[in-house]
């Protein structure tokens, strides 16, 4: 056979034998009765569990049993067999016999954990392991034999289901884990427990050897329970396979603990496992899988006996220990191999199963709560980083919750930290009490190196704790002085004993300084290395903007992200809309590296309509949560304008009428393709009293075209805010004094803002500067630059050549006909850009400007002497072409270049004083192929029409 086939098969195999490495309850570290055959009684203990277990006389020396049921001293271990000297166990041993003999090789070995599929490596985070929130059944199944009956009612195990265990892992993870009784019909229905059901042969008394005869107990007891209970109710994901966070199944059997004692029988050891092949493999019942690998099972005996008169029905530790492994995947925290405890009493998952509180009788009754590494890992408690002082609250009192109990200390390397919690004689906590005295009580500090998977290497293990008294606790289950209080350790650095050093002894800077006196709530000073903490480059929001369409500018924006702590962490950055691109979104940083998250306004903005769209970027520091914060991201779309449509007081791209009377009253007139729609009395600038209308532009941002009414007498100036044809607002904005001879020459918007500027000229000296108002509200007075006005140059139009959504100012030379375009930024000149020339001598003038061949670019107007219009076709300053549309009748004033059939080419707008006519005349870009009477007034009416441009 193929070599490599062969060893597949015999991997599959393995796997069809054991499903999973088992995990059990570590033995009861109370001194115990030994029996010998002749009714000898002497007293020691037991060590390890089911897969490593070995008997000590009170004096530390290994023993074991004879084929004739002697205890006898153990010489050496051959492999994993006892060799056994002569001398009984209750005599003095043989000279130079070393106590702690133990065996190296167990039954499983070390590395099956890895062979085996062993969920050890989980940390807790197994396939069926829930973490936060949790609500989870129970069901205890009561196995009774042909030759051995249960002891205990069904309703004292319905109480441990019911309340005990309930409220252990209430107490446990502060609420979050809520187990319940399953649903059944056996005995008290609905307690959670069914049985004693009978399996039918006798007990196999597996004791210390745990093998496939317990699988077959639990198979043969999960079968005989489905008649009392629906399993298939619990395959809540439909899988038709049942796990252990669907339904935690319990075997409870007849007989003894053998964990508890060595010298009852029939026993079985406490531990979780899965159904093998071997065992028949998972029975499958109302259709579904249960017991095996996916799911698994607990099973311990029912009676706990270490001595002639204190036989007692099995404690909770047991329960909750096997528990932690069946329901959320915990791996053992004493150390499997036997050469030390591990962590000790000081955790459920290790020999704190077996606590018990002063005036309790037996062990197991008050199992110690989980280390703050188990409540991490689980989502009971806040991982939250250390920073200066911090409280900490006692791990069972009352007002302990996720966010006071547990806090952490980074270091350099990401899977080893440290963490810290209160530990008092308060709530399960009193189980300690049996080891560290009545009133014990301290911090409690571990080192964590989530690289290990188990605590068998003394060395380098999983979870640590770091005595206070710098003691090693060895094989013992701790003392009150391995925690840090006033008194006793109050310093914990990289020079103490212990120390944080890292487990290749390189300095952590990890500090933990100024613990206080032992209290339930207790300070410590956390200092050393500063943990892993996002910085961003800037604090300013992304702001960007454009017309329907696009292009949008800025078109993207970049935050430099960096890690401003002394430890790595991991970042991710996020967003809802999907016009937006990230770069780098997500990536680990280490101490004092950065990156460039480049955020970018993709083409999906594009098909945007006009309107304002928001989204938020959020920059998370995943790993310790130090320094998220959010930026705002706003794109303003525009809509699309060919270039500014004069009078268009309602925003639907239409020019609209401003009828000025010889009065001053001032008329408006909505027009739906050169139809009037309304006329409406807007109010008097009355030209007695210095008042002219000057210009009309949007000044408060809504897209609506705005009056600015200008008084050259007093040097005031209002802006009347419209919608439509009402009057909004009517409000003196600025002051400029007529001494200063600055005059109105216009408005724009020269910083894209969406707000108007006014433009202040001086024709003596050419001076330009730009009055800002917010709102309609006066911001500022910036200069802009020196119009030549010796050399002939002046001011003629402003308008947007460039297409970048600012207004730039277009210069003529009344003597030599050129024309430039003085581009702006804001009040900023960039460049002057000379663009056309136009001979006087030739009769040509400039006259307008704006977007004649809806291409949405500005185009420049030229009047001849003889009536004719010339439309000089522009790419942003580059002329083009020229085309005449066709001109101006004898007495045909031209009022403005506006839309007046919104086909996004602009129109002309004449008036004929002698008859009263308005008519515009509408162009396609070459001619002028329509006349549209709009209105007549008669001649001599005293009604004027407003350009909305104050220049022409």
């Amino acid at each position: 056979m193929n070599r490599s086939i062969h060893f597949l098969l015999s991997a599959l195999f393995l796997n069809l034998l054991i499903p999973s490495f088992s995990f059990a309850v570590p033995a009861n570290p109370d001194d115990i009765e030994f029996i010998q055959p002749d009714g000898s009684v002497f007293t020691g203990h037991l060590i390890g569990d089911e897969w490593n277990n070995r008997a000590e006389t009170q004096s530390g020396f290994t023993i074991d049993q004879d084929q004739d049921g002697t205890w006898r001293h153990v010489l050496r271990f051959e492999g994993n067999t006892a060799v056994l000297g002569n001398t009984r166990a209750d005599q003095a041993p043989a000279p130079g016999l070393s106590q702690g003999l133990r065996n190296t090789q167990p039954r499983i070995p070390s590395d099956a954990h890895n062979r085996l599929g062993s969920p050890e490596h989980s940390h807790g985070e197994g396939p069926h392991a829930p973490t936060g929130n949790f609500t989870g059944p129970v069901l205890f199944i009561l196995a009774e034999f042909s030759d051995r009956a249960g002891t205990y009612g069904e309703s004292t195990w319905g109480n441990f289901v019911s309340n005990n265990i309930a409220d252990y892992f209430s107490e446990a993870s502060y609420g979050k884990a809520n187990l319940v009784p399953a649903t059944e019909t056996s005995g008290v229905n609905n307690n959670g427990v069914i049985g004693w059901v009978n399996l039918g042969y006798p007990h196999p008394n597996t004791a210390n050897s745990t093998g496939t005869a317990n699988q077959v107990i639990t198979r043969n007891a999960i079968i005989a329970a489905d008649p009392f209970i629906d399993y298939a109710s619990y395959d809540t994901d439909g899988n038709n396979v049942l796990s252990s966070e669907e339904l935690a199944i319990v075997i409870v059997v007849a007989g003894f603990e053998r964990a508890y004692s060595a010298n009852y029988t029939p026993s079985v050891w406490g531990h979780k496992w899965g159904i093998g092949f071997l065992a028949g493999g998972a029975p499958t019942v109302d259709g579904v899988s249960v017991g095996g690998f996916s799911g698994g099972y607990a099973q311990f005996g029912e009676i706990h006996q270490s001595n002639s008169s204190n036989q007692h029905q099995a404690t909770m530790g047991i329960m909750v220990h096997e528990l932690g492994h069946l329901i959320f995947g915990l791996p053992d925290l004493y150390d499997t191999d036997g050469s030390s405890s591990g962590i000790g009493a000081f955790g459920v998952m290790g020999g704190g199963s077996w606590g018990r509180a002063n005036g309790q009788s037996h062990s197991g009754e008050s199992p110690v709560l989980p280390t703050a590494w188990t409540k991490l890992k689980l989502d009971w408690a806040d991982e939250t980083e250390g920073i200066s002082v911090e409280a900490l609250t006692a791990s069972g009192d009352p007002a302990a919750n996720s966010a006071n109990s547990v806090r952490k200390a980074s270091t350099s390397v990401s899977t080893q930290y440290f963490l810290a919690e209160n530990r008092q004689p308060v709530g399960y906590d009193l189980g300690l009490q049996r080891w560290l005295g009545t009133n014990f009580g301290g911090v409690a500090i571990w080192h964590i190196d989530d690289s290990q998977s188990t605590n068998r290497n003394d060395s380098n293990r999983l979870v640590d704790l770091e005595e206070g008294d710098g003691t090693q606790m060895g094989s013992s289950r701790g003392s009150a002085t391995d925690l840090w209080y006033q008194g006793n350790g109050t310093t914990f650095n990289d020079t103490s004993t212990p120390n944080s050093k890292l487990n290749n002894g390189a300095t952590s800077n990890v500090a933990l300084t100024n613990i206080s006196s032992s209290s339930t709530v207790m300070t410590v000073d956390f200092g050393g290395i500063a943990p892993g903490e996002i910085a961003l480059s800037t604090t300013d929001d992304f702001f960007s903007n454009g017309e329907v369409g696009g292009p949008f500018n800025p078109g993207s924006m970049v935050y430099g992200i960096s890690n401003s702590g002394g430890t790595p962490i991991d970042y991710t950055v996020t967003k809802t809309e999907s016009w937006i691109d990230l770069s780098n979104a997500s990536g680990t940083l280490a101490p004092g590296n950065s990156v460039n998250v480049t955020v970018t306004i993709n083409a999906t903005a594009n098909g945007l309509g006009d309107g304002v769209y928001n989204d938020t970027l959020t920059i998370t520091n995943t790993t310790n949560g130090n320094g998220n914060t959010t930026r705002d991201v706003t794109l303003t779309v525009l809509p699309v304008t060919t270039s500014e449509t004069i009078n268009d007081f309602d925003n639907d791209q239409d020019s609209d009428l401003l009828m000025v009377h010889d009065t001053g009253i001032l008329v408006g007139s909505i027009l739906q393709n050169s139809v009037p729609q309304t006329f409406d009395f807007l109010l008097q600038a009355d030209p007695t009293q210095g008042w002219s209308v000057h210009s009309t532009s949007d000044f408060n941002g809504d897209n609506n075209a705005d009056i600015l009414l200008a008084n050259t007498t007093t040097g005031d100036y209002r802006v009347v805010t419209m919608n439509g044809s009402s009057v909004i607002t009517d409000t003196v904005v600025l002051f400029m004094d007529p001494v200063h001879g600055l005059e109105p020459r216009g408005v724009g918007d020269f910083n894209d803002d969406g707000l108007a500027e006014i433009i202040f000229y001086q024709p003596s000296s050419g001076f330009t500067a730009l009055a800002y108002l917010n709102g309609g509200v006066f911001s500022s007075f910036e200069t802009v630059t020196i119009i030549d006005e010796a050399n002939n140059w002046s001011l003629k139009d402003a308008v947007d050549f460039t297409g970048d959504g600012k207004t730039d100012l277009f210069i003529t030379n009344s003597v030599t006909g050129e024309a430039s375009v003085i581009e702006m930024d804001g009040s900023t000149p960039v460049a002057t850009t000379p663009i056309l020339s136009l001979d006087p001598a030739t009769g040509w003038t400039y006259k307008d400007t704006a977007d004649y061949t809806g291409d949405g670019k500005t185009d420049v107007l030229i009047l001849h002497t003889s009536g004719a219009l010339g439309v000089l076709v522009m790419d942003g300053l580059v002329f083009q072409s020229i085309y005449v549309p066709g001109g101006l009748q004898a007495g045909w004033d031209l009022v403005n270049s506006g839309h007046y059939n919104n086909d996004g080419k602009a129109d002309f707008l004449f008036h004929v004083p002698a008859t009263g006519e308005l008519i515009a005349g509408i162009q396609d870009g070459a001619t002028i192929t329509a006349y549209n009477n709009i209105l007549n007034l008669g001649p001599g009416s005293g009604w004027n029409f407003h350009s909305g441009k104050p220049l022409n």
